[in-house]
């Protein structure tokens, strides 16, 4: 298949689950060996380092805005390249973001009949999505 087709198929799937997404009210269940669902809505924000790990300054997105603890999917690393300087890494081991850069994540979704389709939070922090982090880069 030429590329261009095959841009043209990809295209029209991420149309269709938009559409999807859309009906199923901005949240859709993603595949997983866990089964957890993500929301779709992005969360923009700049990596920096917050302790051992690293959070988003600046975050912004639905409903999100300021400074923002993240919690990694299972797998991820954080590693130090310098006293203030973090590296995020994902579970197959490339880099996903250093400190300072722009980044973009999704979260997980809460299952909570009351609020279905909303980031999860645990402790705090935003648990972040690995299928939609993978999606949107």
């Amino acid at each position: 298949m030429d590329p261009i087709r095959a841009l043209v198929r990809v295209a029209h799937l991420l149309a269709l689950v938009a559409a999807v997404a859309l009906v199923a009210g901005g949240y859709i269940p993603l595949p997983f060996p866990t089964s957890v669902g993500c929301t779709l809505d992005p969360v923009f924000g700049d990596l920096a380092a917050d302790g051992d790990g690293a959070m988003l300054v600046h975050a912004s997105g639905i409903n999100i805005s300021g400074t923002l603890r993240l919690l990694w999917p299972a797998g991820w690393r954080v590693t130090a390249d310098g006293p203030d300087s973090r590296v995020v890494l994902t579970a197959s081991g490339s880099v996903f973001g250093r400190t300072g850069d722009h980044v973009t994540v999704g979260a997980e979704a809460d299952n909570n009949p009351q609020r279905p389709g909303e980031p999860l939070y645990r402790n705090g922090a935003l648990v972040v999505c690995p299928m939609t982090v993978e999606m949107m880069r």
